[in-house]
């Protein structure tokens, strides 16, 4: 079974208080037909004979590690940096610290403020001004 559910709210204020009846409406259809397609995709699964599979994977997402935040530090342990030394790698730190603030404040993923690869770049140039700065390619 097909179902098509419209996306007119997808883009609507979900800030404001109160939600209005489309927007209530909408959020029900989201959730409405998810027991049913839980069957048919744990159907499917069993079909694959992936069932082991899928184990694995809800373990791993049913983990609250999973989800917990990493600090700067953390996430700059876990970067390649290659050939970046001293104070490249002191910058390098400061960009990470400076992307991880921005991406909570803005609730956005790290990546949609800067990507690694551009970080490293960044640290490895470390320019010095605006005009530096949008020198770089």
């Amino acid at each position: 079974m097909t179902v098509e559910i419209p996306k007119t709210e997808t883009r609507s204020n979900w800030l404001r208080r109160p939600l209005t009846k489309n927007q209530i409406a909408y959020a029900l259809n989201d959730v409405r037909f998810l027991p049913g397609l839980h069957d048919a995709l744990l159907s499917r699964v069993d079909e694959l004979g992936n069932r082991g599979y899928l184990r694995q994977e809800m373990r791993q997402l049913n983990s609250p590690d999973f989800y917990r935040e990493f600090t700067p530090v953390e996430v700059f342990g876990r970067m390649k940096t290659g050939r970046l030394r001293g104070q490249h790698l002191v910058v390098l730190l400061e960009l990470v610290r400076w992307r991880e603030a921005t991406a909570r404040t803005r609730d956005i993923p790290r990546a949609h403020v800067l990507r690694d690869t551009d970080l490293q770049r960044l640290a490895s140039h470390a320019p010095r001004s605006i005009g530096e700065l949008s020198q770089m390619q």
